[in-house]
C-alpha cells in the first residue's frame, strides 16, 4: 500500500481528503485510528510502526514457546 502524496505535502490535509471519501459507518476503527492518532501533531507512522511490530513479534515467539512447552509435556 502506498498512499498518493508527494514529500513535503501536508499529511493531516491528506488524511482529512481521505477520510472524508470513506463512506460513514465503514471502517470505524480506521476512522478512529486516523483521526484520535494518525492527524495528531507529533505523529510519526515509522516510530509507531517499530513499536507495533515489537509488541507483535514478541507475542508470536511467547506463544510459539507456550506451545513447543505443551508439546513437550
Amino acid at each position: 500500500l502506498s498512499l498518493p502524496f508527494e514529500p513535503g505535502q501536508d499529511l493531516a490535509e491528506l488524511g482529512h481528503q481521505i477520510m472524508a471519501a470513506l463512506p460513514e459507518g465503514q471502517l470505524p476503527y480506521f476512522r478512529e485510528f486516523t483521526l484520535e492518532h494518525a492527524l495528531r501533531p507529533g505523529y510519526d507512522f515509522g516510530a509507531e510502526f517499530e513499536v507495533g511490530l515489537d509488541l507483535v513479534l514478541d507475542g508470536l515467539a511467547r506463544r510459539l514457546t507456550e506451545q513447543q512447552q505443551d508439546r513437550a509435556s
